[in-house]
């Protein structure tokens, strides 16, 4: 539709369209309906209604496989005082979000990172022609993470932890939040289990391939070989997944780092060997010591970065 005309003197109430005030307090926002089209109205600058799913199957053939989206507008709005008149335009592009899931690890648990970024950009020749640069997605989105039924944890679009540290994008918005694999594993046990991250408004869908399918697997240390030479001990030990707390595939090489802690020194982890290119097989020694009577050797494993996929990290006592 072209040459939509709207009363702006003049709102109505859409009980579905809602802002929010502070956290899940919200008002409905007025918005104002077209005078020569029935159906469409003016929600600041963007015309359709999103919970309408013939409006949005009408749309998805101007949303290209290629990322880009043919559904761009100019939308301009002519404002008239007795003779005098003044024009406001805007090129708007009609896109959605795509969400990757991204976990990064320290020594204690996982920070579980909503990696959000517009899925349709502009032309890149349009984009040239009217000098516009493409933005991340900015609104006030709820990100949420379900298992099952059950909602286990919501966070909000630009909400990370204040210790995590995450590089400025030009394309890509983020929320997170900070689960301790202990948490974890009183969730899930020794389930390999599949979580649905999602990004929402506050309480609808947004239309287009908002939600990522994780799973999150266990893993553990297998104790390999064990010698007690004359004055130290020595350990091999791999690290596998340990789905129903049976030890199965082992890591490939390189998806971490193997610590362990002896009893000479409580206060300083160190890094064990690692002894294999296709595995993930470590060796380490330490210092012989009363089983009984002195605190056990700890060994944890700290995995690289992970995208669209959580481990869940059991460590182990020796």
């Amino acid at each position: 539709a072209s040459n939509l005309v709207f009363n702006l003197t003049e709102g109505c109430s859409v009980f579905h369209l809602t802002e929010e005030i502070g956290c899940e307090c919200t008002r409905p926002r007025y918005v104002m309906p077209c005078m020569n089209y029935s159906g469409y109205y003016l929600v600041g600058l963007g015309v359709m209604d999103p919970y309408d799913s013939t409006q949005v199957e009408l749309l998805k053939p101007w949303l290209l496989s290629n990322g880009t989206t043919l559904a761009v507008y100019n939308i301009t709005l002519v404002y008239t005082r007795g003779g005098n008149r003044t024009v406001y335009w805007k090129l708007i592009a009609v896109t959605s979000v795509s969400l990757e899931v991204d976990a990064v690890y320290d020594t204690e648990g996982v920070y579980l990172i909503w990696n959000v970024s517009y899925s349709h950009l502009l032309p890149r020749w349009l984009a040239s022609e009217y000098n516009v640069t493409d933005e991340k997605p900015y609104q006030l989105l709820r990100l949420s993470a379900f298992y099952g039924n059950k909602e286990l944890w919501r966070t909000k679009l630009g909400e990370v932890p204040d210790t995590l540290s995450l590089n400025e994008s030009r394309y890509c918005s983020y929320g997170a939040v900070y689960v301790r694999h202990e948490d974890l594993q009183k969730i899930f046990g020794f389930k390999n289990a599949t979580v649905l991250f999602k990004v929402m408004w506050s309480a609808y869908d947004i239309p287009g391939n908002t939600s990522v399918q994780v799973p999150f697997v266990p893993i553990g240390i297998e104790l390999i070989r064990f010698k007690e030479m004359s004055n130290y001990y020595y350990w091999q030990v791999a690290v596998c997944t340990i789905v129903d707390n049976i030890p199965g595939e082992r890591l490939p090489t390189g998806s971490g780092t193997l610590k362990y802690i002896d009893p000479e020194c409580p206060l300083c982890p160190k890094d064990a060997k690692r002894i294999s290119d296709i595995e993930e097989i470590y060796e380490f020694t330490t210092p012989k010591y009363d089983f009984l009577r002195e605190s056990p050797v700890i060994i944890y494993y700290i995995p690289v970065r992970t995208k669209n996929y959580v481990y869940y990290v059991y460590g182990a006592r020796g």
